[in-house]
């Protein structure tokens, strides 16, 4: 005969709580592992140290181009988002392309984002940036900010970031009204629906002309101001 009152199931009642604390404890190892991983680092920060050493590149006045360029192409690298804004800046067409197109396109995207970003920067090195607040949701940021630029005129500041293996990592930006993501998108959207792939790489490469010229100028123009002072 049966003991009264003994379980019916005495082995399912131990198993059941284990298997809940067992739930339980991978759930809260998972948030441990995740939290961090999203506050590793504060956006802000890592926006502010980022724009200060492309300013100090930029002021450099030992430096060759090509030395700020190889330093710029590492700081991009390292704090830019360069796949996701690579498929990003293509829409529905980065769907369109070969494994050997993705990596031509990506070679020559990520040229012209770093080297875009140097002009840019150079266009507003007259004083230290302004960071004024960042806005949070889950795994995106935007970082607001301000610099004084060369004609003495306040130019505003725009980040978006999101968080990739736990660090933040910049996907668009702008400078004052002017938004770089949107502006590959809409000249590569319509160089790739003119000319297809090929007419997508001829643009990239007319860019690069472009940006390697304005470079090659202004460095000039730097180097003969620093030697006449």
């Amino acid at each position: 005969m049966r003991a009264t009152g003994s379980p019916r199931h005495p082995a399912t009642s131990r198993i059941i709580p284990g298997k809940r604390r067992a739930v339980l404890l991978i759930a809260i190892l998972t948030a441990s592992i995740a939290m961090p991983a999203l506050a590793a680092s504060n956006p802000r920060d890592d926006v502010r140290s980022m724009i200060e050493h492309a300013l100090a590149v930029v002021r450099n006045k030992e430096m060759s181009l090509a030395a700020k360029r190889r330093e710029f192409k590492d700081l991009a690298e390292r704090h830019f988002d360069l796949a996701g804004m690579a498929r990003d800046s293509l829409g529905a067409h980065w769907a369109d392309l070969t494994a050997e197109e993705e990596m031509k396109f990506r070679d020559a995207f990520d040229s012209i984002v770093s080297d875009t970003y140097l002009g840019q920067v150079r266009d507003y090195d007259r004083r230290e940036v302004q960071i004024a607040s960042q806005e949070l949701t889950g795994g995106n940021a935007e970082v607001y900010g301000s610099m004084l630029g060369g004609n003495e005129e306040t130019v505003d500041l725009k980040f978006k970031l999101r968080i990739l293996e736990g660090k933040w990592k910049i996907n668009d930006y702008s400078f004052n009204a002017d938004n770089a993501m949107r502006n590959y998108r809409d000249d590569f959207r319509r160089a790739i629906e003119n000319g297809g792939f090929d007419g997508l790489m001829d643009r990239l490469k007319a860019l690069q002309a472009d940006i390697d010229t304005d470079l090659e100028g202004r460095h000039t123009v730097a180097r003969s101001s620093s030697k006449s002072d």
